[in-house]
């Protein structure tokens, strides 16, 4: 059970902000399909990244992003 709360804590902490997420999609009339192509790629990256990061900080397992 504890494992399943972890998991849906997870799924909830994944992802680019929904405010920004609208954002990009309105632009997307205004940008070539290459862009627009691009510019999924970068969201769904983004996305899996957010969602490793709060897999791994939720394992107990931390990093420094180099910043």
């Amino acid at each position: 059970m504890a494992m399943l709360q972890k998991l849906i804590g997870v799924t909830r902490q994944s992802g680019i902000d929904k405010n920004q997420q609208n954002l990009l999609k309105a632009l997307s009339p205004y940008l070539s399909r290459e862009r627009i192509v691009k510019l999924e790629k970068a969201m769904r990256a983004a996305k899996i990244a957010a969602l490793a990061s709060t897999a791994l900080s939720s394992a107990g397992i931390s990093f420094q992003s180099g910043r």
